[in-house]
């Protein structure tokens, strides 16, 4: 009898150790599924992060290369400045040149008609 008891409580007590193992199992395939989950979420999420620290990247060359225009147009714009500066002074040079020889022409007319 005794020995049917340890045999009765063994079979009891391998039941329950199957049973917390069944537990155990089942606990292990819910932590399984819940980290599943989290990856997917975290992998996700990475890959946002990446998509728009790559836009932010494409954005920063856009105006790095807006700026390079802007640059290129303020120099075009110098350049085209001097050119017409420097056209302007050989005009007025020329303008003056001009209407100082007019005033020699009209004061030698002057003396020519004072003279007959």
């Amino acid at each position: 009898m005794a020995t049917q008891r340890r045999a009765r409580a063994a079979k009891a007590a391998l039941r329950r150790v199957e049973m917390e193992l069944d537990e155990a199992d089942e606990m292990v395939s819910q932590m399984e599924i819940e980290i599943q989950g989290r990856l997917a979420r975290y992998k996700k999420l990475s890959k946002d992060m990446h998509a728009q620290l790559s836009r932010a990247d494409l954005l920063g060359e856009r105006d790095c290369s807006l700026e390079l225009r802007s640059l290129r147009t303020v120099v075009e714009a110098d350049t085209s400045i001097d050119r017409a500066s420097g056209t302007l002074k050989k005009m007025i040079r020329h303008v003056v040149t001009w209407c100082s020889m007019l005033s020699t022409r009209f004061v030698t007319a002057g003396i020519v008609a004072v003279l007959y």
